[in-house]
């Protein structure tokens, strides 16, 4: 698949089906910074791949995400509290067009992206299986938009891809 290993996703194939699972860098398949980097890369690869006809997209073990990594990224918010200046903005903005780009490719990937959804799905698990095609969630799924909580505003595209 990629040349370089993993880290927060793995792809098994099963037939014409591949199965790309959130392994997180924590608890709960958190989205951290190599979900970021990788989400883009693998879900382009496998919208190549002509023997791809479907992805189903899932997290590893009981939940589906508990959103973004905050511990990994809390660093960076705080930059962005304590220097008001125009290098700290341009980090954030680049960093959050980063993370947007994650969710992008699976909403541009052509093949259908089904989320298989159980337990949490919170916050970024949110923007992600909104960028989906489908979502099939069991009884014990639980969803969440938190931002509001934390003063951040989604902007992943959850809200724009929610259905009017």
């Amino acid at each position: 698949m990629t040349q370089s290993p993993l880290a927060s996703l793995s792809v098994e194939r099963d037939g014409p089906v591949a199965i790309v699972r959130l392994l997180g860098p924590s608890r709960g398949n958190a989205l951290g910074p190599d979900f970021w980097r990788e989400a883009p890369q693998v879900f382009d690869e496998l919208d190549a791949q002509h023997d791809v006809r479907a992805i189903v997209l899932t997290g590893k073990g009981d939940h589906f995400s508990y959103g973004l990594d905050l511990p990994n990224v809390a660093p960076l918010f705080m930059e962005f509290l304590q220097d008001h200046g125009v290098k700290s903005r341009q980090k954030l903005h680049d960093t959050v067009l980063l993370w947007q780009d994650a969710c992008d490719a699976i909403e541009r990937c052509r093949k259908p992206v089904i989320a298989a959804i159980n337990g949490w799905c919170i916050g970024g698990g949110l923007n992600i299986i909104a960028a989906c095609d489908m979502r099939v969630a069991s009884q014990q799924a639980s969803f969440s938009l938190r931002e509001v909580k934390l003063a951040i505003t989604p902007d992943l595209g959850a809200l724009q891809r929610l259905p009017g």
